[in-house]
C-alpha cells in the first residue's frame, strides 16, 4: 500500500493480490485500488488480467509527478511483466514498460538524467534493473540474473552531489551512477535494503538484511562498517533517529515475534521487545510521527493481527489495536485528516485496509 501527500492532497492506493487458487478470479481480483482518505471507500481501480492474477501480482506502488504536468502518476510492477504508469486522478493507464519477470518490490523515482521529468527505477524478481524515462521509454537497463526482493535505493551515497542507484539481489549489492556506470559490487545477499546514516558524514549508508544477517555498508565504496548475525530471519523498513540522541537506529522485525533496535553506528543492541502469540513472520516496523508532537513513534503489525505503537527509544508499548486477521506487510503512515501527525494505515491479509489514529 502507498499513501502520498502532494499539494495538500493525500493519495492512497492499495495493491490487492488474490491467490490464483481462489475460485472466481476476475480482472479486478488483482488490482490497484484508490481509497478515499476520508472514509476508506474505493473510488476507482485498475485491474490485472485474471490469468496474471496471483500472490505478488502487483507491487507496492510509487506515487509521484514524474513528468511535471501537475498530475501524479501511480507506478507499479505487475505479474504480466510490466511497469505500468497510471494517472493518479483517473486511474487511466498512461504507459507500460516491459520487464523480464514479475515485479516484487516498490519502484523508486528521482531526477537522475538530463532532460525533462524524473526517471523511474524498477527491479524484477529475476534481477532485471530498468531505468525508465517519464514518458515510458528506456534510459538503460541491466540484468543481474539473481532473485531480487529488495526495493532499489536512490541517494547521493558517495557524497559527490549527484544521486546513485543501489540494487540488492540474492547474490550481491550493486551501486550504479545515474547513467548506468557500475561503481562497486559487494557479494552480500539482500532481502531488504534501506538507506540511513551510520556516522556523522554527509553521505548516507546502506543497511542490508538477509535471513539472519544485518550489515551496514559504506555507500562510497561498499566497505563493511559492521555486521550482525541475529540467528533468526530479520525484516527491515525504517532506519532513523527514533530516540533523538543524534544517531540513527535500525529497527527490525524478527521471526518469533520480536522487534529489535540496533545502534546504526556499530550494530549493537539498544533494546528488544517480545510480543505474545506465534508471529512466525514479523513484518518490519515503521518509524514516524503519529502523535503530532514532532517526535516519532514506532508502529508494528503482527501475524497475529495486532498493531502495536511503541516508544522508539525503549520499545515500551504505548497503544494496541487488535483484529483477528494476519498482517503481512509494514504499516504506512500518512496524514489523512486535519489533525497534527500522521495516521496509521494497515493492510490485512484479507485485503481490508484500516486507518488508525494515535494520541500520545
Amino acid at each position: 500500500m502507498m499513501a502520498t501527500e502532494l499539494e495538500n492532497e493525500t493519495i492512497i492506493v492499495a495493491p490487492i493480490n488474490e491467490l490464483s487458487t481462489i475460485e472466481g478470479v476476475t480482472d479486478t481480483s488483482c488490482a490497484l485500488v484508490w481509497l478515499d482518505p476520508s472514509n476508506g471507500d474505493a473510488e476507482r481501480q485498475a485491474g490485472l488480467p485474471a490469468e496474471n492474477c496471483t500472490n505478488h501480482a502487483l507491487t507496492e506502488p510509487a506515487i509521484d509527478d514524474i513528468d511535471g504536468d501537475g498530475t501524479p502518476e501511480v507506478l507499479s510492477a505487475t505479474g504480466d511483466q510490466r511497469l505500468v504508469a497510471h494517472d493518479a486522478d483517473t486511474g487511466a493507464e498512461r504507459w507500460r514498460h516491459p520487464t523480464t519477470s514479475l515485479g516484487y518490490s516498490k519502484p523508486a523515482t528521482a531526477n537522475l538524467l538530463p532532460g525533462d521529468g524524473k526517471e523511474v527505477v524498477v527491479v524484477d524478481l529475476q534481477g532485471g534493473l530498468f531505468v525508465v524515462r517519464s514518458n515510458g521509454t528506456t534510459a538503460w537497463d541491466r540484468n543481474h540474473d539473481s532473485s531480487t526482493w529488495a526495493d532499489p535505493q536512490i541517494a547521493d551515497f558517495d557524497g559527490d552531489g549527484d544521486p546513485e542507484i543501489a540494487v540488492g539481489t540474492g547474490d550481491a549489492i550493486y551501486l550504479y551512477e545515474a547513467d548506468g556506470e557500475l561503481l562497486w559490487e559487494k557479494d552480500i545477499s539482500a532481502q531488504f535494503l534501506v538507506t540511513g546514516q551510520a556516522d556523522d558524514g554527509k553521505a548516507p549508508e546502506l543497511f542490508v538484511a538477509s535471513n539472519d544477517d544485518v550489515v551496514a555498508l559504506d555507500g562510497d565504496d561498499g566497505g563493511t562498517i559492521w555486521s550482525r548475525s541475529l540467528d533468526t530471519i530479520s525484516k527491515m523498513h525504517s532506519v532513523g533517529d527514533g530516540d533523538g540522541d543524534g544517531t540513527d537506529e535500525v529497527y527490525l522485525g524478527l521471526s518469533g515475534g520480536t522487534v529489535q533496535a540496533l545502534d546504526a553506528s556499530d550494530g549493537t543492541d539498544e533494546w528488544s521487545t517480545q510480543f505474545p502469540g506465534e508471529n512466525r513472520i514479523m513484518p518490519p516496523p515503521t518509524l514516524g510521527d503519529i502523535g503530532g508532537d514532532r517526535s516519532p513513534e514506532l508502529v508494528v503489525g503482527t501475524q497475529e493481527g495486532v498493531v502495536y505503537v511503541l516508544d522508539p527509544s525503549s520499545g515500551e508499548q504505548l497503544a494496541t489495536y487488535e483484529r483477528e486477521t494476519p498482517i503481512w506487510t509494514y504499516p504506512v503512515l500518512a496524514d489523512i485528516d486535519e489533525d497534527p501527525g500522521s495516521e496509521i494505515l494497515i493492510m490485512y491479509g484479507d485485503g481490508r485496509v484500516a486507518a488508525l489514529s494515535f494520541e500520545g
